[in-house]
C-alpha cells in the first residue's frame, strides 16, 4: 500500500506540476479525473494537498504580480479599482474553467481571493511608503471607498472559512 501511495503521489505532482508550472499553464485544461485525483490526495497527503493549491494560486496570481508590481502605472492608488476588477475576472475565469474540478471544502476561490488579498497589501504597502509624498486626502478617499466596496462584496460572497484556524482542512493549509 505504501508502494502505491508513493506511485500516486509521484505521478499527481508530476501531473500538476506539468499543469501548473509549464507555459501553458494559464490555459490548463485538466483531465477529466482530475477531481477524482483530488478526492484521492485528500485521503493519502494533506502535505500534497497544499502543494497542488498552491501551484494553482501561484499560477493565477502570477499575471497580477507582474500587471501591478510597483513599477508599474496600474500600481497607484488612483487605479485600485482596477485590482478588484482583476480580481472579479479572475474570479469568473475559476468558475467558469476550475470550480468543477476541485471539492468544494478546498475553498479555491476564497483562498484565490484571500491570497490575492496578501499580496495588494503588502504592494500597495511598499509603494505607499515610497510614495507618500503624493497621496492626498482625495486620493485616500477614493482608495478606501473602492476598497470598503470590494470587501464589502468579498465578505457576501465568502464565509472566511480559509481563515478559520480551527477548520481542520485549514489547519493543514495555513
Amino acid at each position: 500500500v505504501k508502494e502505491l501511495t508513493a506511485q500516486i503521489i509521484v505521478q499527481v505532482r508530476k501531473e500538476c506540476e506539468d499543469a501548473f508550472n509549464g507555459p501553458n499553464a494559464k490555459n490548463f485544461t485538466p483531465n477529466q479525473h482530475f477531481p477524482d485525483v483530488c478526492k484521492i490526495i485528500d485521503v493519502i497527503d494533506p502535505k500534497l494537498r497544499l502543494e497542488v493549491i498552491n501551484w494553482f494560486l501561484k499560477t493565477h496570481l502570477s499575471e497580477y504580480t507582474i500587471l501591478y508590481q510597483e513599477s508599474q502605472e496600474l500600481a497607484w492608488l488612483d487605479k485600485i479599482d482596477r485590482r478588484y476588477a482583476w480580481l472579479k475576472r479572475a474570479l469568473v475565469e475559476y468558475d467558469d474553467k476550475y470550480s468543477k474540478l476541485f471539492p468544494g471544502h478546498w475553498e479555491m476561490a476564497e483562498r484565490l481571493t484571500v491570497e490575492f488579498c496578501k499580496i495588494t497589501r503588502r504592494e500597495l504597502g511598499n509603494i505607499m511608503l515610497k510614495r507618500k509624498n503624493e497621496i492626498d486626502v482625495k486620493l485616500l478617499r477614493f482608495a478606501i471607498e473602492k476598497t470598503v466596496g470590494f470587501e464589502t462584496i468579498v465578505e457576501k460572497r465568502f464565509l472566511g472559512n480559509t481563515l478559520d484556524p480551527n477548520n481542520p482542512i485549514t489547519s493543514y493549509l495555513n
